[in-house]
This record gives structure tokens, C-alpha cells and sequence, in this order.
């Protein structure tokens, strides 16, 4: 499985991922890998917001080319680990 034009994918739906993206600052993203712990093999990419300051991962999971899932970064998303 040939991985997605994720970065693409990811502009093409951020203002639905984050509707209020102008309040977080500048946007960064991380490579794409294949996981396994969603509903069948899925693309990950994390996020990393620098919301005033703070920052946070975001994890986006992408089957095709449409994002199928997102979340707060958790532990076995890695987010934290990659590089941006």
C-alpha cells in the first residue's frame, strides 16, 4: 500500500480538524507511517500545534485519501518522538 499525498490530505482538511486553527499558532508536521491499531492498516501523521506556548501533538489517521480518524497524541502514536 503506496502511502497518501498526506500533507495534502492533512490542508485539504485542517480547517475541519482544527476549526479554530488561528488561535493555535503555527502548524507542523511529521512524516507518515503505517499502523495497525485502527479498524485495519492506516496512515499516521502527527501535528504539533504551538498553542500559545504550549505545545500538543495531534494524531491523523488517513485510509485512502481521507482522513478516517484524529485524535490528542497518545503514547502509541509516537507523536512526541517524531521529527517535524
Amino acid at each position: 500500500m503506496p502511502p497518501p499525498n498526506y500533507r495534502k490530505v492533512v490542508a485539504d482538511n485542517i480547517k475541519v480538524i482544527f476549526p479554530k486553527q488561528e488561535s493555535f499558532g503555527e502548524l507542523e508536521i511529521s512524516g507518515v507511517r503505517l499502523v495497525d491499531h485502527l479498524k485495519g492498516p492506516a496512515w499516521i501523521t502527527c501535528v504539533k500545534l504551538d498553542a500559545r506556548g504550549n505545545p500538543q501533538h495531534y494524531a491523523l489517521f488517513i485510509q485512502g485519501d481521507k482522513i478516517v480518524d484524529s485524535r490528542a497524541g497518545i503514547v502509541i502514536d509516537h507523536c512526541h518522538k517524531e521529527t517535524y
